[in-house]
């Protein structure tokens, strides 16, 4: 089972696996509480600080400060005090359990509510490497909320799947959350049926970048950017004349983060100049410096293991100026304009292959 799937399992089984990890909480109209994100019970007559969302699945916990939780493993991850291992070890060992010896719901307050559970019913056998032609079928639940939908598309053009932006409002702050959707081989539980459909499964290793078409033609100079929203906003940028993106013939990114780079076909960037931009994450209080720079600092490395050589590769430092999760897509923060932006390109540290 990959991280990946392990992921999709556990989203897919959001209240049981939160009330066996957290058994003094419990589920109000669509949404798990409890005293905090360790499992401690609310005090008397109170919500307590951690709450989930059970259809959005997004999450927070006000008593520890932290800035959302965006999945099931989020909270697993959390939960084990930011322990990877001890995270991952914790999810199988609740997924190993057999459906009868899961936790019941401790349904709060909910008089008349019905334990929502067709997701909960439908295990991932496989995630096909090609979708079928025509629009995908996003949720239900999710297309109020949808904000843009991008596809993902091969070198040899073969559709492998979309990813798409849900915003909303929860708890009065907005949120945003990035979803993958696929083809799969899936199973449905209660019924034992067999059966193909789109679900929200990784999308098949290795992942293709994005405007792989732009990539791939006659551009010998190409700026990486965190995300599709920000590659959009940037490949737009790109093609004024007057704006300093418009030094790269092409803009490109990835679906998944910083943690799937690996999971990613690097190869149409072999021969080219490339820069990466990451976004202005906040820094990690151990080592103070922004994920995105660290997964830029690790770029080269995964060129060599896919047989990669780039003609120059160079990494901007966003600056601790920048608020927290400043990106291309955003306006420039006031002071700043295009000649910051030309600055920053041509500071760029230049990596030199490992």
């Amino acid at each position: 089972m990959t991280l990946e799937d392990l992921k999709d399992r556990l989203n897919n089984t959001a209240a049981e696996a939160l009330q066996w990890l957290m058994p003094a909480g419990y589920v109000s109209h669509n949404t798990f509480y409890c005293g905090d994100v360790f499992g401690t019970p609310a005090s008397k007559g109170k919500p307590g600080s951690f709450t989930f969302h059970l259809q959005k699945l997004v999450g927070k916990d006000f008593a520890s400060g932290d800035r959302g939780y965006f999945g099931v493993y989020d909270i697993f991850v959390a939960h084990a005090k930011g322990n990877q291992t001890d995270a991952i070890r914790l999810s199988r060992e609740f997924l190993k359990l057999p459906p009868t010896d899961r936790p019941q719901i401790n349904h709060h307050h909910e008089r008349g509510a019905r334990d929502r559970k067709k997701n909960n019913l439908i295990d991932v056998v496989q995630v096909y490497k090609t979708c079928p032609g025509g629009p995908p079928e996003i949720p239900k639940r999710h297309r109020s909320s949808v904000t843009n939908v991008w596809p993902w598309r091969r070198a040899d053009g073969c559709l492998v799947g979309y990813s798409y932006r849900l915003e909303f409002v929860s708890e009065g702050k907005r949120k945003k959350i990035l979803l993958p959707l696929t083809w799969c081989q899936l199973f449905h539980k209660e019924t034992q049926r067999t059966f193909d459909g789109w679900h929200n499964a990784g999308l098949p290793a290795p992942q293709p970048l994005m405007a792989i078409d732009e990539v791939l033609l006659a551009a010998e100079s190409v700026l990486i950017v965190e995300g599709e929203k920000t590659g959009t906003a940037a490949r737009a940028l790109s093609k004024l004349t007057d704006h300093p993106l418009s030094r790269f013939q092409a803009v490109t990114t990835w679906h998944g983060g910083v943690n799937r780079l690996e999971k990613v076909d690097w190869r149409p960037l072999h021969g080219k100049r490339v820069v990466y931009w990451p976004d202005a994450d906040q820094c990690s209080l151990k080592s103070r410096v922004r994920a995105g720079f660290r997964a830029g600092e690790q770029l080269p490395l995964i060129f060599k293991k896919q047989g990669i050589t780039v003609g120059q590769y160079r990494l901007v430092e966003p600056g601790l100026e920048l608020p927290d999760g400043w990106d291309l897509a955003d306006p420039l923060p006031d002071g700043l304009g295009h000649a910051w932006l030309l600055d920053k390109l041509d500071t760029a540290e230049v990596y030199v292959s490992p």
